[in-house]
């Protein structure tokens, strides 16, 4: 799953799910302009459109220990968080907010894994 928000370009290289917990792994590449980075991915919570947002509002960048990324850098592993709710099965749904807003859904597999892929588009 990839996206691109202004000058930056996502990709989601990982995920892991554990204790209703849902982990992601983005690769983010920065473009000619730093500056603060928020964190625009929600989960779909409910059929009504609500969004729960991860625990953390922005990254933490290595190079600057802050929310400021570096301008033309390439960040690998930038973690963030969901909860899950504890009663709500997968798939679960999701979007890239900011002016990108693509959806897309994390499962689980039969053998324990995790699976991202694309919502359907008719049913």
């Amino acid at each position: 799953m990839s996206w691109n928000e202004g000058q930056n370009d996502f990709s989601i290289t990982g995920a892991s799910m554990q204790n209703g917990t849902l982990s992601l792994a983005l690769k983010i590449q920065v473009g000619n302009l730093g500056g603060c980075m928020p964190i625009d991915l929600r989960l779909v919570t409910d059929e009504s459109g609500d969004v729960t947002p991860p625990a953390q509002s922005a990254f933490s960048f290595p190079d600057t220990n802050s929310c400021n990324a570096t301008p033309n850098a390439m960040y690998q592993n930038q973690i963030i968080t969901f909860s899950l709710p504890p009663a709500a099965p997968s798939p679960y749904l999701f979007t890239t907010g900011g002016t990108s807003n693509q959806f897309f859904q994390v499962s689980t597999t039969t053998d324990g894994g995790v699976q991202i892929s694309l919502p359907a588009t008719s049913g």
